[in-house]
């Protein structure tokens, strides 16, 4: 079976999980493909920022003086726990004040190969743009990467929510990214982004879900970080009630919100309509189609100005 592609920034991670993700065959859709990116994103940022932040701002700082003291273990992580948030701290100040509006001026990594192509590919001499149509194929407007940006969204909800407890401090910095992020996304996803394409609700399920799941790792660090620090009663009560109180909030939104999502259809209706059956031609792109069938002119327009090709194997 062939999947479309449409990522390629140039990127690290951008531009080999989405090829990556394709090959496990499970998305038949965009949203599904991107909500799929996202997730892989989420972990990604997990285990490869939060966690390695917090252990190398606390354990690998203090290897000599485990070393020297090991029955101080707990004490000595008590109190270099809270220390982790100085680097998160500095991370969230750099992504409010410097990569949020950085961001208007690069709005997608389209951006980059425009400038390239304008300054090295003039119009009379090697430029590929020699037809209107090739100038509104390049320079036109992209789709929101909905996977990769909220996958790293989250992550901007995971650090507030881990750390309100333990360092406050950290809070004040949070808002100022969230504020600037609402404006500049605000104003891209208005002016810059064209939305070639929609989830039906899907993408509010995905959030919502790692939301809750950011905040039930907040409870776990906040429980961790009351053990070393020697608060076993405060830590015995969070770790007895906020979850549970959790999980019972997300059932009750998944009963309330996410089955109207999912199930759009009246159950009376879903009874007396045909079994659908899609042929499994429909996957396979018009070029690759015996006498290309199923081609218009505008088939690969949701692929357009990412730099890689339309379908891989």
């Amino acid at each position: 079976m062939y999947l479309q592609n449409r990522r390629g920034t140039g990127q690290q991670p951008v531009l080999c999980w989405p090829v990556v993700e394709q090959s496990e065959g499970g998305c038949f859709s965009l949203s599904a493909l991107e909500r799929r990116i996202g997730a892989v994103f989420f972990y990604w940022d997990i285990f490869n920022v939060f966690l390695q932040g917090i252990i190398g701002s606390t354990f690998f700082q203090q290897v000599r003086h485990i070393i020297q003291s090991p029955e101080q273990l707990p004490n000595i992580l008590g109190a270099a726990l809270p220390d982790s948030s100085n680097f998160f701290m500095q991370f969230i100040a750099m992504r409010a004040l410097f990569l949020i509006w950085l961001r208007m001026c690069v709005p997608h990594g389209g951006v980059w190969q425009n400038w390239c192509h304008y300054c090295w590919c003039p119009r009379c001499c090697c430029s590929v743009c020699n037809t209107d149509r090739d100038q509104s194929l390049t320079y036109g407007p992209r789709t929101p990467r909905y996977g990769f940006e909220m996958g790293h969204m989250l992550l901007m909800y995971l650090i507030p929510l881990a750390f309100s407890v333990v360092s406050p401090l950290l809070l004040p910095f949070s808002v100022v990214w969230f504020a600037f992020a609402w404006v500049a996304w605000r104003h891209n996803l208005s002016y810059v982004y064209q939305r070639k394409y929609e989830s039906g609700g899907l993408m509010w399920i995905f959030l919502f879900s790692r939301i809750v799941m950011c905040l039930v790792i907040g409870q776990l660090f906040t429980f961790c970080v009351l053990v070393v620090r020697g608060a076993y009663w405060q830590a015995f009560l969070t770790i007895a009630f906020l979850p549970a109180f959790t999980a019972r909030f997300y059932q009750y939104c998944q009963a309330r919100f996410a089955r109207g999502v999912e199930y759009g259809v009246p159950l009376s209706m879903a009874n007396e309509a045909p079994l659908a059956r899609v042929p499994p031609v429909i996957y396979i792109p018009p070029p690759l189609q015996d006498r290309s069938w199923g081609w218009y002119p505008e088939w690969n327009k949701i692929w357009d100005g990412w730099g890689m090709p339309a379908y891989s194997l």
